[in-house]
């Protein structure tokens, strides 16, 4: 706690400290008064033992004519005399000398009002002196008017600093914690889970108003949150609505507050426990977001109006909104999609957490591609088993078509039941199938190409394709066919993980 800080009695701040050290004295003292400065100087040059390790005040009458040179040595022969602190009634400021003084030899010097109530000052003095027998139920009632003072709309760290000013020592918050602080420790808790601990050090009064701290702290971040999410509900809304609620859902968002016709981009985080279940957007899901919520607002401390979250379907989603078309680096995205997969994973130790990111894209329509493309990317990462990662895919335009179709529930469908055959066979087996497929219709149905890219023999590419024509009970032989297992198989590829075709030496007849 610092001297400057201290506030007085019923709101009051009559003490201003012109000179000297900010710390509390921290050894006993006394309340003195004088009535002139003569009284100082007439013990220069011998100590007065009533005058040691006391407070003077000095009235306004006694320096209405005082003469700076007087205020010098009054002030020099006062701290060699060992006194501790001078109260100059009705000054605001003193002369460098006075404050070159004061530094070198520790004595504080006080201002304040000329008309200050004398019993005031007495009684903020009298708190002032020793922070040791400073009545902590007095501190904590300060501190805790200053919570009730705090503003609706007041932020965790706003709530802080207010108390904190009546505090011996200032609370903190530590974000995601893990353990709990051996001392003076409360929780900041949202939706039952433990956001961060508030801490300060140990004092009795910081012990009195810390779990009531704490819960204004968790009311006023859960509502913030709160208005956060709400907004993330509208966005989701425009995700999710399909045919002739799109305008409705669109013409919400902006009547909402949502920058709709901005520029965005997408990060979509899915989920899967231990288990290899994926999340449900029940309980899991909503304290996910609360925390990657929290993530954003406070830790990241990003501003509300470019970045919130949201879902589609059962995965969380980040959406970054900005007006500014020079901006083309999505870095800033695929940073904050990190520091949350973090954050999730560090919370959540039953899942993991799979992230993709999308490129800009401009208004509404744009914003739906760009969650289609993120959540496209978070399915191959996942796929790819690239679990904590964030995963982009910017490598070609047909990745980003793919990844409008993998989240059309239709084409999806259509795609994989183009496929659907090949279910019943051994998942490596299935693999190698459509990889090879899939890289004869890329090279235009050249085999020896196929075989190049694939590093194998023609008559290997020739046996592998005819397995995977007979299993498919395909020919190829209509161009519209050929189109639907090229995309197919794309997808496919996309969505299952390469490892799986690594072991072919097992496989020779393959």
């Amino acid at each position: 706690m610092q001297v400057a800080e201290l506030s007085g009695i019923e709101g009051q701040d009559p003490l201003t400290l012109l000179a000297g050290p900010t710390e509390f004295l921290s050894q006993p003292v006394a309340l003195t008064a004088v009535s002139k400065l003569a009284e100082i100087l007439e013990v220069q040059g011998r100590l007065v033992t009533q005058l040691k390790s006391s407070i003077l005040i000095v009235p306004r009458e006694a320096l209405e004519n005082a003469a700076n040179y007087e205020l010098d040595v009054a002030a020099r022969v006062a701290a060699e005399s060992g006194v501790a602190g001078l109260v100059l009634v009705g000054l605001k400021r003193v002369p460098s000398t006075v404050r070159q003084l004061a530094e070198r030899t520790g004595i504080r010097i006080f201002g304040c009002d000329g008309d200050v109530s004398i019993v005031l000052l007495v009684r903020v003095l009298d708190q002032m002196i020793d922070v040791e027998h400073y009545p902590s139920i007095e501190r904590a009632q300060r501190a805790v008017d200053a919570l009730k003072r705090a503003a609706p709309e007041a932020s965790p760290d706003d709530i802080l600093r207010s108390v904190s000013a009546h505090l011996p020592s200032p609370i903190s918050i530590r974000w995601f914690g893990g353990e709990r602080e051996p001392d003076n420790a409360e929780p900041v808790t949202l939706q039952g889970i433990t956001m961060g601990w508030l801490t300060s050090k140990p004092d009795p009064s910081s012990s009195i108003v810390l779990p009531s701290v704490a819960a204004v702290v968790s009311d006023r971040l859960g509502r913030g949150v709160r208005t956060t999410e709400r907004r993330g509900e509208v966005v989701a809304a425009v995700l999710h609505a399909a045919g002739g609620a799109r305008r409705f859902a669109e013409q919400h968002a902006r009547t909402s507050g949502v920058s709709l016709d901005a520029r965005h981009a997408f990060a979509c985080i899915t989920a899967v426990d231990t288990k290899g279940s994926p999340r449900g957007w029940s309980v899991d899901g909503r304290q996910q977001q609360a925390v990657a919520t929290v993530a954003l607002r406070e830790v990241l401390h990003l501003p509300t109006d470019e970045w919130l979250t949201t879902h589609i379907n059962n995965d969380l989603g980040i959406v970054w909104s900005h007006r500014d078309d020079s901006v083309t680096d999505i870095e800033p995205l695929r940073d904050v999609a990190r520091a949350v997969v973090d954050t999730l994973t560090s919370r959540f130790p039953g899942f993991r957490f799979f992230a993709g990111i999308s490129s800009d894209e401009s208004g509404a329509a744009g914003l739906r591609t760009a969650a289609a493309e993120a959540q496209a990317a978070a399915r191959a990462a996942q796929a790819r088993n690239l679990s904590g990662q964030v995963l982009s895919l910017e490598t070609s335009p047909l990745e980003r078509i793919l990844a409008d179709l993998s989240t059309s529930p239709v084409a999806h469908r259509t795609l994989y039941d183009a496929l659907s055959e090949v279910d019943d066979i051994p998942t490596r087996s299935k693999y190698t199938l459509i990889q090879t497929l899939s890289t004869y219709l890329d090279c235009q149905g050249s085999k020896a190409k196929a075989a190049a890219v694939l590093y194998l023999h023609p008559n290997a590419i020739k046996y592998r394709l005819e397995k995977a024509l007979d299993v498919l009970e395909e020919t190829l032989n209509d161009r519209d066919r050929r189109l639907v297992l090229q995309l197919a198989c794309r997808l496919w590829l996309a969505e299952h993980d390469e490892s799986q075709s690594s072991d072919q030496s097992a496989q020779p007849n393959m």
